[in-house]
């Protein structure tokens, strides 16, 4: 029987875990997908969870939701706090997150992670790092690391296959096609152990559609994954540049982009919004500086870098001002803001940068209202979020922050008869119908891009 353990349930491991499971049940083979996770109070949660037949975090996606509780169900996938289940392990996927905020203790407590897992290690086993990582960290941190207790143990390192394979995960709509589904790029220590890793990337990932990307160096693996969202922040920051001279000019810049985007090699130009949050823009382009800094000890600055993820970080003051100067005085203002997770259709909170203009005008004394069709709590600021629109006509402002798919489906024309109501539509958020529905009400309706 084949073994393989997914290490850390976190948002990436708990649906790789899931996406692994259902797709080798379609095998011959038999096998069995370990997730582990630590033996404290978050990891018993999602291993409980799991262990119901529940995926652990809050998700839109029915797939994934079938899914679990189907691999549970057929005890395809196991979930556990014992890390003896790696012994026989033949494939461990190693989804740890390393906290840049918090680098010098999240390192202290990844290398732990990675001697304790060392220790349970077959000598053929293949090894895949998924952890989004400064370029150098698998060669200069996690290999030595494992080197070192295979030479304890007598083990023969030459047969230990290692990879890099950054993820993709995005959750959402479509989270576990985000991993069948999707590109994957992977580099190995050796030849081998790149055959390996294409083999296992085979058994469940769709690659006649979506072909697998083979690099020379664990360190072009680990530079593509912080080189991507760094791109990614650069074009944001780019566009938040230029909305300031759009609404200047009173241009929709919504339109003018759309119209550049007719050219195929500009599609993925970026739209105005409200702000970047989440794990991955607010912090990976920043390991390129710890990367030169810390192994390859150079100083680069990464200027360009920097000042772009400056300018995201101050996004949602355009917001915040655009308030200010409607209300003079915002105290005891009654005021909705739809939108508490980071990004659409998810209930991760984490960095949602919903909370700068929250807690702005909680310290200005205004009567605040959350809602969000996914989060029900919102951890970051200790407060309960609404589930169900409440009325919006109850309301001085509305403030649209989060794109949901729920929002699109407001009707206005039902939803709003208070004609002293002002509706901001921070983040792109509503539709030509919705647009014209507010404007046909002559309702004060503000924008940022329009």
């Amino acid at each position: 029987m084949k073994k393989i353990a997914i290490v850390g349930l976190g948002f990436v491991g708990a649906a790789m875990s899931v996406a692994i499971a259902s797709k080798l049940k379609k095998r011959k083979e038999k096998f069995i997908v370990y997730g582990l996770e630590r033996n404290n109070k978050q990891g018993k949660d999602i291993c409980n969870s799991f262990t119901n037949g529940n995926f652990p975090f809050d998700t839109t996606d029915n797939l994934l939701i079938k899914k679990t509780a189907e691999v549970i169900k057929n005890k395809n996938l196991v979930v556990t706090t014992n890390k003896n289940c790696l012994s026989d392990c033949s494939i461990i996927v190693i989804d740890i997150n390393l906290d840049l905020k918090k680098f010098n203790e999240s390192l202290k407590d990844y290398k732990k992670s990675i001697i304790e897992i060392s220790k349970f290690l077959k000598d053929d086993v293949l090894i895949i790092v998924e952890t989004t990582l400064p370029p150098g960290f698998c060669n200069k941190i996690i290999y030595p690391i494992i080197k070192r207790e295979f030479v304890k143990k007598n083990k023969k390192i030459e047969k230990l296959k290692f990879v890099h394979s950054y993820e993709r995960v995005m959750p959402g709509k479509n989270y576990i096609k985000s991993i069948t589904d999707y590109f994957r790029v992977y580099s190995g220590i050796n030849n081998q152990s790149a055959i390996a890793a294409e083999n296992f990337f085979r058994s469940f990932i769709n690659t006649k559609k979506y072909p697998l990307c083979k690099l020379d160096k664990l360190e072009e693996s680990e530079f593509a994954k912080i080189l991507e969202n760094t791109y990614r922040t650069v074009n944001i920051a780019l566009i938040e540049e230029w909305r300031s001279l759009g609404e200047e000019l009173n241009i929709d810049l919504f339109r003018v982009i759309d119209a550049i985007r007719y050219r195929k090699t500009h599609k993925n130009i970026m739209l105005p919004g409200y702000g970047v949050g989440g794990y991955c823009l607010t912090k990976d382009p920043l390991f390129g500086k710890i990367s030169s800094k810390k192994f390859y000890k150079n100083k680069f600055k990464f200027p360009l870098t920097q000042k772009a993820m400056n300018i995201n970080k101050k996004m949602p003051i355009t917001t915040l001002l655009k308030i200010k100067k409607i209300f003079k005085n915002l105290n005891f203002k009654k005021i909705l803001l739809l939108g508490i997770s980071y990004k659409s259709d998810v209930s991760d909170t984490r960095d949602s940068q919903s909370k700068l203009l929250y807690d702005y005008l909680k310290k200005n004394k205004s009567i605040l209202t959350l809602h969000d069709p996914l989060v029900k709590y919102w951890k970051e600021s200790s407060v309960d979020v609404l589930n169900k629109l409440p009325n919006l006509n109850e309301f001085d402002l509305v403030v649209f922050l989060v794109n949901h798919d729920f929002y699109k489906k407001i009707n206005f024309d039902v939803k709003i008869k208070n004609k002293k109501i002002t509706i901001f539509d921070a983040n792109g958020v509503l539709n030509k119908k919705q647009i014209n529905q507010i404007k046909n009400k002559r309702i004060r309706l503000l924008f940022n891009g329009r």
